[in-house]
């Protein structure tokens, strides 16, 4: 989906060297620009985050993927029954993916994910199903 031109604003910011070498070599191999990918992954990062800010019934998908104590993570879900409304455990070649569909209060949610990014040590993706938040 095209975006319309929007004035641009610039500022600074700083990063380890590996994290700019790897937007580096991105940006040769996709053929973009530094700051057309930085933008889109603000983009995409305060998407899937915003609406935290404002509070609001809201459903999402949480993706855990990594080597992840499964019992732990059941201990937790069940602590967050009120929220999670499904939850799939799968193992993709030799990776654990758990999907766990949430639905309740933005607020109630935030604390799961908080919770999840801080015991465990996997990359952990959350999809709002619910659009925009409301501004």
């Amino acid at each position: 989906m095209p975006r319309r031109h929007e004035r641009k604003r610039r500022f600074g910011i700083s990063v380890p060297e590996s994290l700019a070498e790897q937007l580096d070599k991105l940006t040769r191999t996709l053929n973009a620009d530094r700051s057309r990918l930085v933008s889109e992954a603000l983009r995409e990062y305060l998407r899937d985050h915003n609406h935290y800010l404002f509070p609001h019934n809201c459903r999402g998908i949480l993706i855990v993927v990594g080597d992840v104590d499964t019992m732990n993570l059941i201990g937790v879900l069940k602590e967050y029954q009120d929220v999670v409304y499904s939850y799939s455990h799968v193992h993709v070649d030799k990776q654990c993916v758990n999907v766990i569909v949430v639905s309740g209060s933005s607020g109630r949610l935030a604390y799961l994910h908080r919770r999840l990014c801080s015991m465990l040590n996997c990359i952990i993706r959350f999809i709002p199903l619910c659009g925009t938040a409301p501004h």
